[in-house]
């Protein structure tokens, strides 16, 4: 389970290695916090037309690297908070169903880690 805060990050971040893991039959899914609406520098663009564009971008680019799933949050980009109901909840899905696919994935294959930093700041 590849789990980032914005669309597009995890391929910058470990895109190569989530190839490599699809392509060896790993069982990758993707969990993205935010809808991505605040980056860009465009004043014209609306920000639910940038979400709706980049989650469009997410899918596609999950579907190239043979992702199994992208479960994609929508919370608004600059004001998630590091809470229980961000750790356990998905938009429009039961409390907890997030930590079962977590569970899941864990039991099916652990090994496999990319973290994007070390420590928390």
């Amino acid at each position: 389970m590849v789990i980032m805060a914005h669309p597009d990050d995890a391929e910058f971040v470990c895109g190569g290695t989530v190839a490599k893991w699809c392509a060896e039959g790993w069982d990758v899914r993707y969990v993205v916090v935010t809808g991505g609406d605040k980056g860009t520098h465009d004043p014209t663009m609306h920000p639910e037309k940038l979400a709706a564009i980049r989650e469009e971008e997410q899918r596609a680019a999950c579907r190239r690297l043979g992702v199994a799933e992208c479960i994609l949050l929508g919370y608004p980009d600059g004001f998630t908070v590091d809470e229980h109901e961000l750790r356990g909840q998905t938009a429009g899905a039961p409390a907890g169903e997030l930590r079962g696919r977590a569970r899941a994935g864990r039991r099916r294959r652990r090994d496999g880690r990319a973290p994007r930093r070390p420590t928390r700041t």
